[in-house]
């Protein structure tokens, strides 16, 4: 019965992280398209970040590919944080993962 509790501790994390995972992406997809002035950005970053199969991103990078990034210092920076920490969220989730295979 303790494996069943740390399993679904496991789950829990792997969910919560997802959730981090999405709004990191919505906040990278938004600095993109702010500094690309693509209009309506807050609508292409929810799009990109949003849907389950991905297929929202490629739409973004389609929708981008003719226009030139304005990214400010403080926003490079900003992106590169953000890049880390979706970086260290993937390694986490990955691990937590292998510890639920492992336990089963």
């Amino acid at each position: 019965m303790n494996s069943f509790y740390l399993l679904m501790l496991l789950v829990l994390i792997i969910v919560v992280t997802a959730i981090f995972l999405t709004y990191y992406m919505y906040q990278l997809v938004l600095i993109d398209a702010t500094s690309r002035k693509i209009a309506k950005p807050k609508f292409w970053a929810f799009l990109a970040a949003s849907s389950q199969n991905g297929s929202g991103l490629p739409i973004y990078l389609f929708k981008r590919k003719g226009t030139l990034s304005y990214l400010s210092e403080i926003e490079k920076i900003s992106v590169l944080r953000i890049k880390k920490k979706i970086c260290a969220l993937l390694l986490f989730d990955l691990v937590v993962f292998i510890l639920a295979v492992w336990i089963l």
